[in-house]
């Protein structure tokens, strides 16, 4: 890394990222097959905004330079005839432009990246990505997030952007998995699959073979005619242990766990707790890949073993972004009330897509924290729900129960 110091420094003054300029610079990394993005999140970057959180935001902005300083930049240009007129992305595109209007200081954060370390293996069912040029423009699309400080990107598994008080980089567990399919099943787990989408359901049944489609499934989804196909598919896939329950639309996956999925749960059992995940809304395969990634790390013989430690109670899939409280703090700070307990600066990992393996104990200690909540029906905010909020509390209502918790990746061998 120290070699590299020089030119991290001078791509930070520049505020700019120019490929051409590390072509010339590293030929050796052309030679490699890496592209110079990859390069430049592989050896670091600054970026012009401190991993989220309200404190850093109101910091900068006490601290941006004057309108004399700042570089002028172009008006955004409308999308192309064309383009993603969705409402997520114009949600997008406006959350862009206000970002760009905002007048930025080079305010650094180093972080030292490994771009195959999350999610899953190149060359397995389980990879994200279609092709290689699928792989560069999602490269491409997180640098510009970085430049523009919408996120930040965590440096390796168990290690989370956020900072401690010290400065040095939230360290966490995260155990590593081959993305293998499950094949053992303890008879204290119970496998609850949110089926919103049909569709997508055989995707999670493939990951359990042998043995483990004997175990005990309870299935939710929300009309009649999914209900039906639900039941006829279990029924040729002989999962004959499988329960079916049709649920009100409320609430997306977690209504069904915490209002109905934890009833039927016996205090000693672990939750698998999965959904059909496709999030239509942001278009093109995004959900898929994501949906993907959370699969080839959580339904793995890998997570299902975890449990075997008594004193665990949460594993969910590592993610390469951090990502901060958002519009969810004031819906966070009522949970942790409830809880007892009081807001860190930054929520840190969490199970960011709301999939995980929870103990029964903890799962009711979230259903208390939450007792009375009215869950936001459709077309649920992109930010700013309960749903949201519940999401990133889970960490702290397992140590409430005073058990420990654990992120789970999968590594490219690749």
């Amino acid at each position: 890394m120290n070699k590299f110091k020089d030119d991290i420094d001078q791509l930070a003054s520049s505020n700019a990222f120019d490929a051409t300029w590390y072509i010339h610079r590293y030929p050796d990394v052309v030679k490699s097959g890496m592209t110079p993005a990859e390069h430049y999140i592989r050896i670091g970057q600054r970026i012009g905004r401190k991993p989220n959180g309200r404190v850093e935001l109101i910091r900068q902005q006490r601290e941006v330079p004057t309108s004399s300083e700042v570089p002028h930049r172009p008006a955004r240009e409308s999308p192309p005839e064309g383009g993603d007129a969705s409402p997520y992305g114009q949600y997008a595109m406006q959350i862009f432009a206000k970002l760009d209007a905002l007048p930025r200081e080079n305010w650094p954060i180093n972080v030292e990246i490994d771009t195959d370390y999350t999610g899953p293996a190149r060359g397995t069912a389980f990879d994200s990505f279609y092709s290689a040029r699928e792989r560069e423009v999602s490269i491409r699309q997180t640098i510009r997030m970085l430049k523009l400080g919408i996120v930040a990107v965590n440096p390796g598994p168990g290690i989370h952007a956020a900072r401690q008080a010290n400065g040095d980089f939230v360290r966490y567990p995260s155990i590593e998995t081959a993305g293998e399919r499950i094949e053992r099943v303890p008879s204290s787990m119970l496998i609850h699959i949110h089926a919103f989408y049909p569709d997508v359901l055989e995707e999670i049944l493939d990951q359990f073979v042998g043995a483990a489609q004997q175990a005990r499934y309870l299935i939710t989804t929300t009309t009649q005619k999914n209900h039906d196909t639900v039941k006829r598919i279990v029924e040729r896939r002989t999962f004959l242990k499988a329960k079916v329950m049709r649920t009100e639309n409320v609430g997306r996956d977690v209504g069904p766990l915490l209002d109905h999925v934890i009833d039927r749960a016996n205090d000693e059992d672990v939750i698998c707790h999965v959904h059909t995940k496709k999030s239509p809304d942001v278009g093109g395969r995004y959900g898929e890949k994501w949906r993907k990634s959370l699969y080839g790390t959580l339904l793995t013989q890998t997570a299902i073993d975890a449990f075997d430690d008594p004193k665990l109670g949460l594993l969910f899939p590592d993610f390469s972004r951090s990502v901060g409280w958002g519009k969810n703090r004031i819906l966070c700070e009522a949970i942790a009330k409830k809880l007892g307990e009081s807001l860190r600066e930054h929520p840190g990992p969490f199970p960011i897509g709301n999939m995980f393996l929870v103990r029964a104990e903890v799962a009711k200690m979230m259903r208390k924290a939450t007792k009375g909540t009215q869950w936001p029906r459709e077309p649920v905010p992109y930010d700013g729900s309960m749903l949201h909020a519940v999401e990133r509390m889970w960490p702290l209502a397992c140590e409430c129960s005073g058990m420990t918790w654990s992120a789970i990746h999968s590594r490219s061998t690749a």
